[in-house]
């Protein structure tokens, strides 16, 4: 399935495929075991202010495990039901391992300009009435930090330190992924059709870790530099079903498709904030002076669920005897029918949704993939895969997702063994923080990822 770029949903009996085709499971004609083992990296290039910073990571993991038990009918019991196969299996379907590293000379603006902006019409009462060693709420984080302060006769929160120049730099770790535990069913009908149902519990596990500093050039009114901390946590479970069919239109073409629901995820984020700042005896209204603060506000948590959208995916096989085959898939994911949901308060996530409705798109994603008999034992595999842009205006940069792949397996009677390997490159418009002119500064992430997995199988 690597190897062939995540085509294949039209060519069966392979256990790689049953999570994209449950159809897959009934041209099985044994039982099957099977596990991978992989290694990966992520490299991101981050433009910023000019500058250009390079960040990388490494991780190993088990991206598969799974067992097909085959349940066959001999051939000379006659029907047209040839005999079915259940598979259960373990996949890891997304990927967060990635580290993120900007930094630049920002002569326009400030992350303190943001905590102004996102003060404005916060009540100073509910901010004093705050632990202010302990607050819970963003506001009260920058005003119990001296980046913000609030002006009684207009109403309104500001900046306390003017400057104009600052060196900011940023870095963000993101861990885990999501896995898929995948139970399905497929069987033979008279050797032409095939037909397969089943189901799937994502489990999500998210982590992201950012830290933004700013050093103010040269100090300003006693302001040397400060620190914003961001933790950021989301698990969660989700479910979906999944149906699909392959139909051998003639010995040497497949034709297959199949439907996934959309996907309910029960999901619970956790966060969390904190500043440290620097300051060079700053005189205090109360008395004494300032000299530095460190803040952080309380763990907060809520609980809400993500739907995504449906997946239909469509393909065809071209198979050229003993020599090999080649085979292609188009899926569509109807991105803006995303959707956040929180029981029992249907207008928490009316502006959120609007937002996805308005910036996402309906996408058309492409996999193509062949294999080449080297020789009765080995084969060689290749694949190239596009993933579409979901944002609708993105005249900025292309967000595209291209894949490169390769593998070289050998399979013997009674065992199997592959080695895959998946290259991708891609885009991204990252913005440390967002202003209410629109002013904002904005990094541009130029992605490669890579992956190598080697899978042993055995039949029984």
């Amino acid at each position: 399935m690597q190897g062939l770029a995540g085509a294949g949903v039209s060519l069966g009996g392979d256990i790689g495929q049953v999570p994209l085709n449950p159809a897959s499971l009934g041209m099985f004609r044994k039982s099957e075991m099977v596990m991978s083992m992989g290694v990966g990296f992520s490299s991101v290039n981050g433009d910023y202010l000019g500058a250009s910073n390079r960040a990388t990571k490494t991780w190993f993991g088990l991206p598969n495990f799974g067992v097909v038990i085959n349940f066959p009918k001999e051939d000379f019991v006659p029907g047209i039901f040839r005999g079915g196969s259940l598979g259960i299996s373990f996949n890891k379907i997304n990927n967060y391992q990635e580290n993120t590293a900007i930094s630049g000379v920002n002569t326009q603006n400030s992350m303190s300009d943001y905590f102004v902006d996102v003060s404005q019409g916060y009540s100073i009462d509910a901010i004093t009435s705050e632990d202010a060693d302990r607050p819970y709420s963003l506001q009260a984080l920058a005003y119990n930090s001296y980046l913000t302060e609030y002006d009684n006769a207009s109403g309104s929160y500001y900046r306390p330190f003017s400057y104009s120049t600052s060196q900011q730099r940023e870095s963000i770790t993101t861990k885990s992924g999501q896995y898929s535990w995948d139970v399905s069913y497929g069987v033979n009908l008279n050797d032409r059709v095939f037909v397969g149902i089943g189901g799937s519990m994502l489990v999500t596990n998210y982590k992201q870790e950012r830290i933004f500093e700013e050093k103010v050039l040269p100090t300003a009114n006693g302001l040397d530099n400060f620190s914003f901390y961001e933790n950021d946590y989301h698990r969660g479970t989700g479910f979906t079903a999944k149906i699909g069919t392959i139909v051998k239109v003639t010995d040497w073409m497949r034709v297959g498709g199949s439907f996934h629901t959309p996907t309910y995820n029960y999901m619970r984020e956790t966060y969390s904030w904190g500043i440290v700042t620097q300051y060079d005896n700053v005189p205090l209204n109360g008395g004494g002076t300032l000299t530095a603060t460190d803040i952080r506000t309380t763990t907060n948590a809520f609980e809400y669920r993500f739907v995504k959208p449906l997946r239909l995916s469509g393909g065809v096989t071209l198979l050229a005897g003993k020599l090999g085959f080649v085979t292609a898939d188009v899926e569509y994911v109807p991105y803006a029918a995303a959707n956040l949901q929180q029981k029992g308060d249907a207008f928490v996530f009316q502006g959120d949704n609007a937002t996805i409705k308005s910036i996402y798109q309906n996408v058309l994603n492409y996999k193509v993939g062949a294999e080449v008999r080297l020789s009765s034992i080995y084969r060689l595999r290749g694949g190239v895969a596009y993933n579409a842009d979901p944002y609708k205006n993105s005249s900025d940069v292309k967000r595209d997702v291209y894949s490169v792949t390769g593998g070289l397996g050998a399979r013997l009677d009674d065992y199997y063994i592959d080695f895959a390997t998946v290259q991708g490159w891609g885009n991204q418009i990252y913005k440390p923080y967002v202003l209410s002119n629109g002013q904002e500064p904005t990094a541009v992430l130029n992605k490669h990822y890579g992956f190598y997995q080697i899978t042993t199988g055995i039949y029984f």
